[in-house]
C-alpha cells in the first residue's frame, strides 16, 4: 500500500514539474479599437542577486463589437529577466 501512495506521488510531483505556470497580466490599455496587455512568465530560477527569471510578452488584439478580441498577436519582447528592470 505505501509503495502505491509513494508511485503516485512521484508521478504526481513529475506531472507538475513538466506544466509552466500561466502568464500574469502586469498592464493593459487600449489603443482605439484595439486593446495591448503586457504580460509576465515564470520561467526559471536565475541566480542569487535577481531570483526567478521571467519573459516580458506583449498580446494586440482587434476588439469587436461585443468586446471578443479577434486576431490577437504575441510577441515575446524580453527573455530571462528579473521583475523590478521591467517595471
Amino acid at each position: 500500500m505505501r509503495i502505491i501512495i509513494l508511485a503516485t506521488l512521484v508521478l504526481g510531483l513529475l506531472g507538475l514539474a513538466g506544466c509552466t505556470p500561466p502568464p500574469v497580466l502586469i498592464a493593459q490599455g487600449f489603443s482605439g479599437d484595439r486593446v495591448i496587455r503586457y504580460t509576465i512568465q515564470n520561467v526559471g530560477a536565475g541566480n542569487d542577486d535577481t531570483g526567478n527569471l521571467y519573459d516580458l510578452s506583449v498580446k494586440l488584439c482587434n476588439q469587436a463589437d461585443d468586446a471578443s478580441d479577434q486576431n490577437c498577436k504575441d510577441t515575446v519582447v524580453l527573455q530571462n529577466v528579473y521583475p523590478g528592470s521591467v517595471y
